[in-house]
């Protein structure tokens, strides 16, 4: 029951003598109480009469007659739905007020009766005993209330641990960045060092040409001398020989050296651009984990914030959802079912959400489709897919086709659902 709703701008007096306008009054009355169930308010009067108050009756068939029927409802029936809907006992003697003055002209009460008066102020006394009590339960409440406050700064605080370890994380791959970009210097390094390996190879080889054509300048002399020295002649001839088969052994040594170096050049080369792309998919795979880590502390906190804001247009404190759980989960799923299709849809779903996804579905597969989807489309993103999940991937289909367009196609984003070929 919500303690103490707003009513004070409702005058019971401006009903005058209608019963039509009580019954209106009696109407804005539920209505600023939450809208709580029938079933709820009976429930509150079976409480109070287990706890020894065994003449509080409320039940679901006479409610809804005093409620929208043309028939003035009895007095004890007024002042017990006032109390189950948290109107003040103060505020409460003015409504008892206003029913009497239309009874009296109704003739609903009895002028001649001698002992009227006597049972009006036992009945005051008795209402003013019900307030007592109801302050002292009141408080009891708000004791309660301060508790799950309490509760709650410690959610916070847990939240804070969590960002400080994403921080730590984040501090980490940074690191790990940061130790990925020496190593690609340390490659660039390496490669510059076989690029001045290459250009020393080269400055050997063009000094070997150089020698080559020393020894061709050699060759010359030789045949000059041949022409005046004959008496050397054959000596020269096998000099030249020999110097003729040095310049092919060297001129093959060359040869081979730049195939070598073309070769090493190459390797060196594959190796760099290896490392570089291995250098870029490890950066590339590291910025899509921290973006998936973003990602997921992202939409599990707006979840968070959707549930709260949801919890906070349907006017439910933590409190209250805790107990409309608990009573939801103790029925069987039929009528747990038809108890949330009852209520106004927004406030079903932030049960639902509320609830353990299997429980969710459970109750769900009571529903007919055209009732569940909207109440599935209606949750944050997470606790939807969750409770999609749950149930065949027929049943996620059928729930998704229900729901507008545009909200499947954010759960399926956001994903992963049930596909028909897996049922």
């Amino acid at each position: 029951m919500l303690p103490n709703p707003s009513t004070d701008d409702l005058d019971p007096s401006t009903a005058g003598t209608s019963i039509e306008a009580f019954s209106v009054l009696l109407r804005r009355v539920h209505a600023r109480a939450g809208r709580q169930s029938y079933r709820q308010l009976e429930k509150w009067a079976q409480a109070q009469r287990a706890s020894g108050r065994s003449n509080i009756w409320l039940t679901k068939s006479s409610i809804s007659e005093a409620l929208t029927s043309k028939k003035l409802p009895s007095r004890q029936f007024v002042a017990y739905f006032l109390e189950a809907c948290g109107v003040p006992t103060d505020r409460a003697a003015a409504w008892i007020q206003a029913w009497e003055r239309i009874a009296e002209h109704h003739h609903v009460l009895n002028p001649s009766a001698p002992n009227q008066r006597a049972q009006a102020l036992a009945v005051e006394r008795a209402a003013r005993d019900r307030a007592e009590r109801q302050l002292v339960e009141e408080r009891k409440a708000r004791t309660h209330a301060e508790h799950q406050a309490a509760t709650a700064t410690a959610g916070r605080e847990q939240a804070e641990l969590r960002l400080a370890h994403e921080r730590t994380v984040r501090e980490q791959l940074d690191r790990q960045l940061a130790t990925e970009q020496a190593a690609r210097q340390q490659a660039e390094k390496r490669f510059a060092a076989s690029r001045r390996q290459v250009a020393a190879e080269r400055a050997a080889r063009e000094q070997a040409e150089d020698r080559t054509t020393a020894a061709r300048s050699a060759k010359e002399q030789v045949e000059q001398l041949l022409a005046s020295r004959q008496h050397a002649a054959e000596q020269l001839r096998v000099t030249l020989m020999e110097t003729e088969k040095q310049l092919a052994a060297e001129q093959s040594a060359r040869e081979h050296a730049e195939q070598l170096l073309e070769a090493e050049e190459q390797a060196a080369v594959n190796d760099v651009e290896v490392a570089v792309a291995l250098e870029r998919k490890k950066r590339e795979e590291t910025e899509r984990l921290l973006a998936v880590e973003r990602a997921k502390w992202q939409t599990l906190d707006e979840a968070g914030e959707q549930l709260a804001s949801l919890m906070h247009r349907c006017e439910l404190e933590p409190t209250e959802l805790s107990t409309e759980v608990e009573e939801l989960s103790e029925l069987e799923p039929a009528a747990a079912a038809a108890e949330l299709l009852s209520m106004y849809s927004l406030r079903a779903a932030v049960l639902l959400a509320a609830m353990s996804p299997d429980l969710a579905a459970v109750i769900l597969a009571q529903m007919a489709i055209d009732d569940a989807g909207p109440l599935v489309a209606s949750m944050p993103l997470p606790h939807a897919v969750n409770v999609l999940n749950q149930g065949t991937p027929g049943q996620a289909t059928r729930l998704l086709s229900a729901m507008p367009g545009a909200r499947a196609a954010s759960i399926v984003r956001y994903g992963p659902v049930p596909r028909p070929q897996d049922d």
